[in-house]
């Protein structure tokens, strides 16, 4: 017996504008509702109202480092798959960390490469599409 497709709502936060249109351009699918955000304190205001499956956060932001918004939504909300976008992946232990506690679902490096943004955000959501719906 196969599941139907489900449909995702996903968060994007990055401060720049041309990271979030190439992620765009990268996740687009009609599986997915993509919510663009500049800021990781808009986002957090949106989180309930939204109800992402999934949040993927560029780290250094003015206001609020995405590591930090993804930790706390984690804490409030766990079923939220949380994917970190970072140019420094490999020199922070504190992702390494969270990844081991399952803080984090993923840590993706930038530049990323051609495909694996989508690849790693497809096999976390049929991760979820294999959980029944609550």
């Amino acid at each position: 017996m196969t599941s139907s497709p489900r449909h995702y709502i996903l968060f994007v936060i990055d401060d720049d504008p041309s990271v979030r249109k190439a992620i765009e351009r990268t996740l687009r699918s009609p599986d997915f509702t993509l919510h663009l955000f500049g800021d990781a304190l808009e986002a957090a205001a949106s989180i309930e109202r939204l109800s992402p499956h999934l949040v993927l956060s560029d780290n250094a932001m003015p206001h609020k480092e995405g590591f930090e918004l993804l930790l706390d939504l984690r804490r409030a909300r766990p079923e939220i798959r949380t994917v970190l976008l970072t140019a420094t992946a490999e020199a922070d232990e504190r992702f390494e960390k969270a990844l081991a506690e399952g803080m984090l679902d993923a840590v993706i490096g930038k530049p990323w490469r051609q495909g694996e943004l989508k690849s790693v955000i497809v096999e976390l959501l049929r991760g979820d599409a294999d959980q029944p719906e609550t």
